[in-house]
C-alpha cells in the first residue's frame, strides 16, 4: 500500500465518496479522455483513489484559519518570484501582492529569473530596503542560503511556499504547510496523485516519458512520489524515458529533447510534467509528433492555458491542482502571525484532481474547492 493511499483513504466519508465515484467510472483508455468508464484492468484501489481525488471536495481540503491577530497596516514586504516570465511563478507572486494589499501592506516584487545569484541579491535588496517581511515561492533554502542568512541577521521574517528546508540549519522563518503535512510530504503525495491519474487514464498500461527539471531540489520529491506510485500500483506500467532539463534548456532545446524522446519511444502513451510547463517546449513537441490524441498528459497546477487545452481536446489527460493562490494567501497570513509573535496556522490546503469534465471551470484556471480568499479576508478583518 502506497504512502499516498494509506494517508488518503483514512476516513469512512472519503471511502464512501470514492466508492460512489467508482460506481460510475473514473478512468479511461489512452486514446480517450479521462472521464470515460474505468477499465477492469485498473486496480480497484487506484480507481477509488482517483475517484476521491476527483470528488468535488478533493482530499483533505479544510477551511483556512478563521481566527488570527489583527494585521498591522503599513508594513512593507518583498515578494521573491521564481520567474516573472513563467506563469507557474508569476501567478503566485501576483496573488501574494494581492493578499498583502488586502492587509494594507506595500509589496515589492523582485524577479529572481531562476538565477541563484539573483535570489541572493533579492534577499539583500529587501534587507537594504528595510522590508518587514520576505515571501518567496519555489526557492529552496540551498539556493537561497546567503540571502536567508542576511535576512535572519536583520531579524526579518522569511516565509516560503513550496520550498525545501535543505540547508542543514533552520534559515526560513517558516514554510507553508498542508493538511497532508509539510511541503515535502504533500509534494510527494502530489506526485503519487499524478501517477494515479496516469494509471487510470491508460488502463494500467502506462509507458511514460517523464519531463523533469533537475536544477531545483524542490522538484525531486514529487517525481519520486510519481515513480514510486507507478511502480507499486501498476505492474504493467513503466517509465520508458526520463528527460532531464535545466533553466537554459527551456524553450527550443526542451522541445527538441521531447521530440527526440517521442521518436525513440513509439510505444510511449503518457507524458508526465512536474509543473504546468507544457508551453515551455513540451507542447510544441507533442503537437508536431502527430500523437496528441494518443498521449495521456499528466498535468499539474491547472494554469489557464492548460485548462483551455483540456477543454478543447488539444491535449488528453488529467492533472492535480496546485492551489497557488491559496499558498500565497497562506504565506501572507503566516507573515502576519510571525510579525505578531504567533506561529503558522493550519492552511487547510489538500489535494484535488481534475480532467476535462471534473473540477474544471468554464473558463480560466483550476481553483480549489473552498473560497479561501473570503475566509482569509474575514479572518484578517478586511472583508
Amino acid at each position: 500500500m502506497s504512502e499516498f493511499r494509506s494517508f488518503k483513504l483514512v476516513s469512512a466519508s472519503v471511502c464512501a465518496v470514492a466508492l460512489a465515484f467508482v460506481a460510475v467510472g473514473c478512468g479511461s483508455s489512452s486514446s480517450s479522455s479521462s472521464d470515460s468508464t474505468s477499465s477492469a484492468a485498473v486496480p480497484a484501489s487506484v480507481a477509488s483513489d482517483q475517484a476521491a481525488l476527483m470528488s468535488p471536495e478533493g482530499v483533505g481540503y479544510k477551511s483556512p484559519p478563521t481566527s488570527g491577530p489583527k494585521p498591522q497596516s503599513g508594513k512593507k514586504i518583498w515578494v521573491l518570484s521564481c520567474s516573472q516570465s513563467i506563469p507557474s511563478c508569476s501567478y503566485p507572486a501576483a496573488q501574494t501582492v494581492e493578499a498583502a494589499k488586502a492587509l494594507g501592506w506595500d509589496a515589492t516584487v523582485y524577479d529572481t529569473k531562476l538565477d541563484p545569484s539573483r535570489i541572493t541579491e533579492g534577499y539583500r535588496q529587501a534587507v537594504a530596503a528595510g522590508a518587514d517581511g520576505i515571501a518567496s515561492y519555489s526557492l529552496d533554502c540551498s539556493i537561497s542560503k546567503a540571502g536567508l542568512i542576511a535576512a535572519k541577521d536583520a531579524n526579518i521574517p522569511t516565509v516560503a511556499a513550496e520550498a525545501l528546508d535543505d540547508c542543514g540549519e533552520v534559515l526560513f522563518s517558516d514554510i507553508v504547510t498542508y493538511t497532508q503535512g509539510g511541503f515535502p510530504v504533500w509534494w510527494t503525495k502530489f506526485g503519487a496523485a499524478q501517477a494515479t491519474n496516469v494509471i487510470a487514464g491508460t488502463d494500467a498500461k502506462a509507458k511514460v516519458i517523464t519531463i523533469n527539471q533537475v536544477d531545483f531540489p524542490m522538484m525531486m520529491p514529487t517525481l519520486k512520489g510519481f515513480k514510486d506510485e507507478l511502480k507499486n500500483s501498476c505492474p504493467d506500467c513503466a517509465v520508458v524515458q526520463e528527460i532531464n532539463f535545466t533553466v537554459p534548456d527551456i524553450g527550443p532545446k526542451l522541445q527538441e529533447k521531447v521530440q527526440q524522446a517521442l521518436v525513440a519511444n513509439p510505444d510511449a502513451n503518457a507524458v508526465y510534467v512536474v509543473y504546468d510547463m507544457l508551453a515551455l517546449g513540451p507542447d510544441g513537441a507533442i503537437r508536431t509528433s502527430g500523437r496528441a490524441k494518443e498521449l495521456f498528459v499528466a498535468t499539474a497546477e491547472g494554469q489557464a492555458s492548460t485548462m483551455a487545452n483540456l477543454r478543447s481536446g488539444a491535449i488528453i489527460g488529467a492533472g492535480v491542482g496546485i492551489p497557488q493562490g491559496w499558498e500565497a494567501y497562506a504565506t501572507v497570513d503566516t507573515l502576519n502571525r510571525l510579525m505578531n509573535g504567533e506561529k503558522q496556522a493550519p492552511s487547510g490546503m489538500g489535494l484535488q484532481a481534475y480532467d476535462k469534465t471534473k473540477n474544471v471551470p468554464s473558463a480560466g484556471r483550476w481553483e480549489p474547492p473552498i473560497d479561501y480568499k473570503s475566509v482569509y479576508k474575514k479572518t484578517w478583518g478586511v472583508g
